[in-house]
């Protein structure tokens, strides 16, 4: 299996009729740029908003944990090996976290 990599810089505009692993990545995207409570009708998409306000090393290990439960449950096509936040002095500064994921398409689907 091939592992993919996917830099999560905020939401973009969503694409119809992608297939493959377009899909999968924009789904990845969504997902993580969403909140729960965003969706209207289905509250729960997205990640439990928890983490905002936590001293940043509690926060990067609580979205860790909210990505890889939102991801396991609302896009079963990947399958994440791991999660790492960007690292630079503008990041630090803004107090933004940027998660860079990794993930494999899951057995049995094909792209």
């Amino acid at each position: 299996m091939t592992e993919n990599e996917i830099v999560i810089r905020g939401s973009s505009p969503m694409k119809f009729g992608l297939t493959g692993k377009e899909s999968i990545e924009q789904n990845l995207k969504h997902i993580v740029s969403s909140l729960n409570m965003q969706a209207a009708l289905d509250r729960s998409f997205g990640l439990d908003p928890d983490f905002i306000d936590a001293p940043q090393p509690m926060q990067e290990g609580l979205l860790t944990s909210r990505i890889y439960l939102a991801v396991e449950e609302q896009e079963p096509r990947a399958t994440i090996t791991s999660i790492s936040f960007l690292r630079s002095s503008d990041i630090a500064e803004t107090g933004v976290l940027i998660p860079v994921i990794k993930y494999v398409v899951a057995e049995g689907v094909e792209i």
